[in-house]
């Protein structure tokens, strides 16, 4: 199917504050302490034309332990 992704998603950059793990169209992030992480993806899928393609996904993620 065009769209669709053809390779489970890659985790580029790890976090230094927590941890992460992928499936193959989700990112699953855990934290062991507060403050600002990052935590970077590569995902894969074919474009319209049928051609593979993919696209960096960056995730700022401000983790704390108070209400928002």
């Amino acid at each position: 199917s065009f769209g669709g992704m053809y390779r489970p998603i890659e985790l580029v950059t790890e976090p230094k504050l927590g941890e992460a793990k992928t499936t193959h169209n989700r990112l699953w992030y855990r934290s062991k302490k507060n403050g600002d992480d990052l935590v970077t993806i590569r995902f894969h899928k074919l474009g319209r034309t049928g051609q593979p393609e993919s696209a960096l996904v960056h995730y700022r993620i401000q983790v704390t332990d108070k209400p928002l």
